[in-house]
């Protein structure tokens, strides 16, 4: 956990859970080089965990896996092994990159399989994007713009890359 100074893939990712709810307070907040705070918020995640089992809510999974220290995302065998027996309904995913030649791009091969594993099954795939990662291509892609539902970002994608998610039916929604 622990943000740096911009809206990069994580802290987006970070930001949404805890404006959702979903995520502890300064989950996408807590810069990263406050390490006190970091370790303080770990603690409180597992205590969250902890209380919602006591409150007999649901089972609360965890993804185990590789954690990539660039983006704080799991992948590899174990996230994949992991993840082939879980239904989802609506997956919220976060690209390295978008262009209308390469699609939703990131940097590592592992988190690209889970991710084109995760859309595979999904229902409803929901990119989660700054303008930052517009026009940016990364090594590999892990979806064309077609294969997703929806797209948020904060900015206006470029005529080419509308007119594609306009012809595929993507809900482009801008926040902002």
């Amino acid at each position: 956990c622990g943000s740096c100074s911009g809206l990069f893939t994580a802290n987006t990712m970070n930001c949404l859970t805890e404006v959702l709810g979903m995520g502890l307070p300064g989950n996408g907040t807590i810069p990263a080089a406050y390490n006190g705070q970091r370790i303080a918020l770990a603690k409180h995640a597992g205590m969250a965990v902890m209380e919602l089992l006591k409150k007999n809510m649901p089972i609360v999974n965890i993804v185990g896996g590789m954690i990539n220290r660039d983006n704080i995302s799991v992948s590899g065998t174990q996230a994949m092994r992991y993840m082939a027996d879980i239904n989802i309904d609506v997956a919220f995913l976060t690209p390295s990159g978008l262009t209308a030649e390469n699609g939703f791009t990131c940097g590592n091969y592992s988190e690209c399989e889970f991710k084109q594993l995760i859309i595979k099954k999904a229902r409803k795939v929901v990119l989660l994007m700054d303008s930052s990662k517009i026009d940016k291509s990364l090594p590999y892609t892990f979806a064309e713009i077609g294969d997703v539902d929806a797209v948020i970002t904060n900015r206006d994608l470029p005529p080419e890359l509308s007119r594609r998610a306009r012809e595929a039916g993507v809900e482009i929604i801008i926040a902002r």
